[in-house]
């Protein structure tokens, strides 16, 4: 099964094995305060580690496919659209030609210079 997505590989993996710190430092603690015993903390944390990096990167894939919360557009480069290749103007871009002014900013002002 391929899932296309606009994240690297590289990126992926990355951000599964700094999460996977993260969380394998909490499970050790916790693991190290309900049991007391150093060994059986680290052998937990160990295997946990292992399992939950499989399972954030094959989760991060799958959302990085998923449009549920994303705001506007992505960029160019996360759309895949190489770098070198123009984007066409969108047809409503170019209905108007009037020059777009805020409130307050049109050409009479109180300001003397």
């Amino acid at each position: 099964m391929f899932i296309r997505v606009s994240d690297s590989h590289v990126r992926s993996i990355s951000k599964a094995i700094s999460w996977r710190i993260v969380g394998t430092i909490d499970t050790f603690v916790i693991t190290l305060v309900i049991t007391g015993n150093f060994v059986i903390a680290g052998s937990i944390a160990s295997v946990e580690s292992i399992s939950k990096i499989i399972l954030y990167y094959l989760h991060e894939r799958v959302w990085s496919n998923v449009t549920l919360g994303r705001k506007g557009p992505v960029s160019a480069g996360r759309a895949g659209v190489a770098a070198d290749r123009p984007f066409e103007t969108s047809p409503a871009a170019l209905l108007t030609s009037a020059p777009v002014t805020g409130a307050g900013l049109g050409s009479s002002s109180s300001c003397s210079a």
